[in-house]
């Protein structure tokens, strides 16, 4: 394995369950301008852009390990028949190495920033009033390229909403937190380690990322109670928060 752990601002949070893998080669030519002659033949050029160069860079060129990204969520729902949506900014900070052999047993460690829980939302009908939201679900889809080991949670449980837990569902580490969680409060999330092997070819990319958010909002309604309400939130982006890729051995 060369260098320690990554970054590449190209933002990252893979919608549900994708991930993204780009070209392996991309070649562009640039047509030369002249008037009237044959001119001389393009040259194919590799795009600076691709996973191989990219890959390479990265062998040659560390870069720094943490990767800390803000991206916004649109998020939705229907109260009453009325339905409502708005946007949720986010952070996510991603540690992952740079470079792995394909076989090699590796660790990504994943921090979500802190989220505050909205206190209302627009609808329809007028603003509507969040009491509290519980049943949390925060998806991060697993690459193609890795062999799941195991995920630990490893600082910041939150106190009074429940104990946080991880599985694995359909190719997806389900991050889950029971509640309740107040409308208006900020919840800081435990930080994930998240152990993997590598399993792929050559230059293959493993992308980290986000599916999903879904929480269960609690809404006052006219008997003097609250409503249980379904919340679906995706980012509005299908960008990875960072990448690993798997190299051929150094000689």
């Amino acid at each position: 394995m060369i260098g320690s752990i990554v970054k590449n601002v190209r933002w990252r949070m893979t919608a549900v369950a994708a991930i993204v893998v780009l070209p392996l080669v991309a070649l562009a030519c640039s047509a030369p301008g002249g008037g009237g002659g044959g001119g001389i033949a393009p040259v194919p050029r590799p795009d600076p852009t691709s996973t191989l160069d990219r890959a390479e860079s990265l062998i040659t060129n560390p870069v720094d390990s943490a990767f800390t990204v803000g991206f916004s969520m649109r998020c939705g729902g229907s109260v009453a028949g009325n339905s409502f949506s708005f946007n949720q900014d986010a952070t996510a900070t991603v540690d992952a190495p740079q470079t792995v052999l394909n076989g090699e047993h590796f660790s990504v460690w994943v921090t979500p920033g802190d989220w505050t829980v909205p206190a209302s939302v627009p609808t329809q009908v007028g603003t509507q009033t969040i009491a509290s939201v519980g049943s949390f679900i925060l998806t991060l889809p697993l690459s193609p390229h890795v062999q799941f080991v195991d995920a630990v949670m490893t600082s910041g449980i939150p106190a009074d909403q429940g104990y946080p837990q991880l599985q694995v569902i359909n190719g997806q580490l389900w991050y889950t937190l029971d509640g309740p969680m107040a409308g208006g409060a900020t919840i800081t999330l435990p930080r994930v380690r998240i152990d993997l092997i590598a399993q792929g070819n050559d230059f293959d990319e493993i992308d980290y990322g986000m599916a999903f958010m879904k929480v269960t909002a609690r809404v006052p309604n006219n008997l003097g109670g609250n409503t249980a309400v379904g919340v679906l939130c995706r980012p509005t982006t299908s960008q990875p928060f960072n990448e690993t890729f798997i190299v051929p051995p150094q000689p």
